[in-house]
């Protein structure tokens, strides 16, 4: 009897020990691996949950503003309701932060497997080996569809590492009252006029601007730099006489210093924050005129009283100073989803799919016939966007822009905090872009 106690002693003792077990166990796979997503940058497509059980984790990066990354949130839950088994988790980072951000993401190994890529980006990414070729899922009708200028871009090396999604032309806006009251009857047209309105209009110490430009965009430095220097329209050089050139910028960006002395510089740029807004000061006419893109304008410029020209040019008839920005989805070549990555991406960039991008954030398409469209066809400004996009010019074509863009960024940084001198930056400008090395 007292053998047959300890026996069903050990039985029972095994039992428990094994449902315990088991409980542990489950408790983990449930639990184990989640990303969290409760940060208000990131969101998760699938229901709200962190992971997918046996599923799919697609991870996606981009630099939206709330808008643009709301409707792209929504196609996003979309996509994953419609294939089972997959969940989307988006990260959206500043503009700022993006490029280093995942470039060094994508060196660790740890590259999301959807970037929104700038296009000048594409080929440094492409030749690092972060991304995957995509040519193959598209026919050349599909190619031949997209605007040629940014399908340029995304090439390298005989293939394609990109699907344009939109563009974004750099435009002048000024505030038409500001100007009528201080005798200026249209928006400045050339680089000598540029000089004239920043001399006459930049009063800081009154809370009154001239020509304004956000120190932080290196695209927006390179349209007044163009438009008052020649820089970067040149074949073999940015610069096409320093001497000259650095004068006009530092006449440009402190035309109160006779002679450079960088501390006008910040007080007539500020940063742009939650205490001190571009767009507020423009359309009240504290700023008189702003270098900006379209999705900018379009976005904010409700008042009447703001005027859309194109970028000045160096002299009358000069080669145009009209600069494009566009984007283009790319896949990580670590990606082990990349068929399904390819479907995604056809969805989002039909012509429907960018005239609602259009439509929320005011993103030019990068297909031709979405602007054939409503409501962009429709649209008062529209030959004007046609105008643009058919004059504009984009970046010269290397796998070094994006590394040169980057370090002109800092630059200016630089320059805005008494750092460095216009003439360093144009010196250093010079050593980083090599134009005779690249494809114009």
């Amino acid at each position: 009897m007292t053998k047959k106690k300890g026996l069903l002693i050990i039985l029972c003792i095994f039992g428990l020990s094994a449902l315990v077990f088991s409980q542990c166990v489950g408790t983990r796979s449930n639990g184990g691996d989640s990303t969290a997503t409760g940060l208000p940058s990131s969101r998760s497509a699938s229901n709200g949950s962190d992971s997918t059980e046996g599923g799919q984790v697609i991870k996606v990066a981009v630099a939206m503003d709330s808008r643009e990354y709301d409707l792209f949130s929504r196609m996003a839950k979309r996509f994953s309701e419609m294939h089972e088994g997959i969940d989307i988790q988006i990260e959206n980072v500043s503009q700022l932060e993006a490029y280093e951000k995942w470039k060094k993401a994508a060196q660790l190994g740890e590259a999301p497997d959807l970037m929104l890529l700038d296009n000048d980006w594409v080929q440094e990414f492409a030749a690092l080996g972060f991304l995957q070729p995509v040519g193959e899922f598209f026919s050349t009708d599909q190619q031949n569809a997209r605007i040629a200028k940014l399908m340029n871009q995304v090439k390298w090396n005989g293939y394609i590492w990109g699907v344009p999604k939109d563009v974004d032309p750099y435009i002048l806006v000024w505030n038409k009252k500001t100007a009528t009251e201080n005798k200026l009857s249209r928006a400045p047209e050339t680089g000598d006029e540029l000089l004239a309105w920043n001399k006459q209009l930049m009063k800081p110490e009154d809370g009154r601007y001239g020509l304004y430009f956000d120190p932080q965009d290196p695209y927006a430095f390179i349209a007044a730099a163009s438009s008052l220097t020649s820089g970067w329209l040149g074949k073999e050089e940015v610069w096409t006489n320093d001497a000259e050139a650095q004068k006009r910028l530092e006449n440009f960006l402190a035309p109160q210093e006779e002679t450079w002395a960088g501390k006008a510089f910040p007080k007539n740029y500020p940063l742009p924050s939650a205490t001190w807004s571009p767009w507020e000061l423009l359309a009240k006419g504290q700023i008189a005129a702003m270098i900006t893109t379209v999705s900018e304008y379009k976005q904010r410029a409700a008042d009447s009283n703001l005027g859309m020209a194109s970028i000045p040019v160096l002299v009358a008839n000069d080669q145009k100073t009209v600069w494009l920005k566009g984007r283009s989805f790319t896949v990580s070549s670590r990606s082990p989803h990349t068929k399904l990555l390819m479907d995604w991406i056809k969805e989002l960039t039909t012509p429907e799919s960018e005239i609602a991008f259009w439509t929320d954030a005011q993103m030019l398409p990068a297909q031709i016939p979405a602007y054939s469209l409503v409501p962009l066809k429709g649209d008062e400004q529209i030959k004007s966007f046609d105008w643009l996009i058919s004059q504009g010019r984009v970046l010269p074509i290397a796998s070094e822009t994006s590394k040169s863009l980057s370090a002109l960024q800092k630059e200016l940084v630089k320059l805005w905090k008494t750092e460095n001198t216009v003439k360093t930056l144009m010196e250093h400008t010079d050593k980083s872009w090599k134009l005779e090395d690249r494809k114009p």
